[in-house]
């Protein structure tokens, strides 16, 4: 059976990531919005017509910092992971290795 304190144990990774995420995605967004944004506005032009071009900013922006968000808490997620798991590897060789 699981306490609580294993739980809160086994959550911490998870909260790290969710927190890096933001922190990433407040200072990577920008970026990635002033870099992909003239792409977004001239393909609407093109085929929606200017009226839509400030809607699809406001979409794009939305949905980019969906898309930066969930790629850094992933990503960040495997490294923690893989650092937390470092000792366990470590220790599996050294059986292996006797």
């Amino acid at each position: 059976m699981s306490t609580p304190h294993n739980a809160n144990k086994e959550a911490i990774p998870s909260n790290v990531a969710k927190i890096g995420a933001l922190v990433a995605t407040f200072f990577i967004l920008p970026l990635f919005h002033d870099v992909t944004l003239h792409l977004i506005e001239t393909f609407t032009a093109q085929h929606y017509g200017y009226a839509y071009v400030s809607y699809a900013g406001i979409g794009w922006f939305i949905i980019g910092g969906l898309f930066v968000y969930m790629g850094s808490q992933l990503l960040i997620s495997i490294v923690l992971k893989f650092i937390l798991n470092i000792p366990k590897f470590i220790a599996l060789l050294f059986f292996i290795g006797r």
